[in-house]
């Protein structure tokens, strides 16, 4: 099985996914996972703008997210395939806002150099800073 343990890199890649699992069904397991995280509401927000995003982008798309260890990752989604940028643990003395701040910064920059579309909306809530029921 073709795995990557590194923190904020995916550990499942599309090729080693069982081909009999329908698209409906990954987008139902991503919004149990995103629902049990972060409440329904915002589970069916970020589905529905993740589906409008790639449906409308006509070039990469930047997605940020937390890791799940206290970091954060930038993902950059290209035809070339997926693309991540690890970000490590914000110091414990930076306030939300600073972190938040610096974020901002990160995912900006990765947008103008991969000349690619931001849904900050999308960021905001898988970064744990918008959202949740």
């Amino acid at each position: 099985m073709d795995m990557d343990d590194t923190a904020g890199s995916p550990i499942l890649f599309p090729e080693v996914v069982d081909p009999s699992i329908s698209t409906d069904m990954l987008a139902e397991r991503a919004h149990e996972t995103l629902a049990s995280r972060f409440g329904d509401t915002s589970a069916d927000l970020v589905m529905g703008r993740v589906r409008e995003i790639f449906d409308t982008s006509p070039g990469p798309v930047v997605i940020a997210g937390a890791d799940g260890y206290g970091g954060y990752s930038i993902a950059i989604f290209s035809g070339d395939g997926v693309s991540s940028i690890p970000i490590p643990p914000p110091p414990s003395e930076l306030s939300d806002l600073d972190i938040q701040e610096c974020l901002i910064s990160a995912i900006s920059m990765a947008s103008d150099i991969f000349d690619a579309t931001v849904d900050w909306k999308i960021c905001q809530i898988l970064c744990g800073f918008g959202g949740g029921e």
